[in-house]
């Protein structure tokens, strides 16, 4: 075995923590990449942070015929909320896992954002999505 001598050990240990830091600086560390990433259950629920009429995930058209129904049938809840039974979307805010809205529109979710500081968006819909029929919590996250 050859013997290094003590510059050579410290020029290489050198070396190695520097391109170490480089390493780090790239994210090529597993943890900052799964850190980085977003949260597995908002992939599973196929979360969208902001859906439209025009651009309503397949799954969501269920959910769509439900909100409408609901609205057509309540329509003193429609009109207190100043919804439009046929043009209303199955969105988060109408979702009764939807809570704690912010003035953005952003709130937590008991399903997709289970991690601490995690938000939806008040226009985004998941596979999750369960409309609450309270019209009180209804108002409350409206406001």
């Amino acid at each position: 075995m050859k013997q290094v001598s003590r510059r050579t050990f410290v020029k290489l240990s050198a070396l190695s923590f520097g391109v170490l830091g480089l390493v780090k600086q790239g994210g090529l560390f597993v943890a900052d990449a799964l850190a980085a990433a977003p949260d597995a259950g908002i992939k599973v629920l196929k979360y969208v942070h902001e859906i439209t009429a025009d651009k309503l995930p397949g799954p969501a058209k269920r959910n769509l015929k439900q909100v409408q129904k609901f609205f057509e049938k309540k329509t003193d809840i429609a009109k207190a909320l100043k919804v439009d039974a046929t043009t209303v979307l199955p969105q988060c805010k109408y979702c009764k896992f939807y809570e704690e809205p912010n003035k953005e529109g952003y709130g937590k979710c008991k399903q997709a954002a289970k991690k601490p500081g995690e938000l939806v968006y008040k226009n985004g819909w998941c596979s999750m999505f369960n409309l609450e029929k309270n019209l009180d919590k209804l108002k409350a996250k409206m406001a």
